[in-house]
């Protein structure tokens, strides 16, 4: 509860309350057009239930180890312990589900529909002109370089989009019970 917590502090004292930022849904593929009620969401999504943009079925798929949400399993890399699970659906339901996150929505820089995802992450920074993270160093457009094959801290602090890997990428060594 403290990330929705936050969250919400966080808007409420930097936006003002009536700011064209808020209370709009992104447009992407399992998002409401609009933000509203919807009665029942699953599991870590319920507090938007109020106010959401997503769907209850989406909810109950963000719940779900083989999800269609994303073409994903998240014991991809093998079972996943509980509370990092936990922690990644929080992360889904957050990124499905909350109204509140306009002041972060920047469409330029991530389209899921052009393909490789080391490819969007090169010219993001390239974009930014910002010192690539560790182990990015020498990602460019034309690099193929697996996105788990990041240090594992760099695939925490990418979007979950960016670290979704493609059916039959391998991950390498540590497995999740080591994290």
């Amino acid at each position: 509860r403290l990330w929705l917590w936050f969250e919400k502090r966080q808007l409420r004292t930097v936006m003002p309350a009536k700011d064209p930022l808020l209370n709009v849904c992104m447009d992407a593929k399992h998002h409401k057009t609009k933000p509203g009620p919807e009665g029942t969401l699953h599991g870590q999504c319920a507090p938007w239930k109020d106010n959401a943009c997503c769907t209850a079925n989406t909810s109950s798929e963000a719940h779900r180890d083989q999800s269609y949400l994303y073409n994903f399993n998240w014991n991809h890399c093998g079972v996943m312990p509980p509370k990092c699970k936990r922690h990644f659906i929080q992360d889904t339901c957050l990124y499905e589900c909350s109204p509140n996150l306009g002041p972060w929505i920047d469409q330029m820089w991530f389209d899921p529909a052009k393909g490789n995802p080391n490819v969007v992450v090169a010219k993001y920074y390239a974009w930014k002109k910002r010192s690539s993270p560790v182990g990015m160093e020498n990602v460019t457009p034309e690099a193929g370089k697996a996105v788990c094959a990041l240090p594992r801290p760099v695939l925490v602090l990418l979007p979950l989009a960016l670290v979704l890997l493609p059916e039959g990428a391998r991950c390498g060594p540590p497995a999740w019970g080591s994290l």
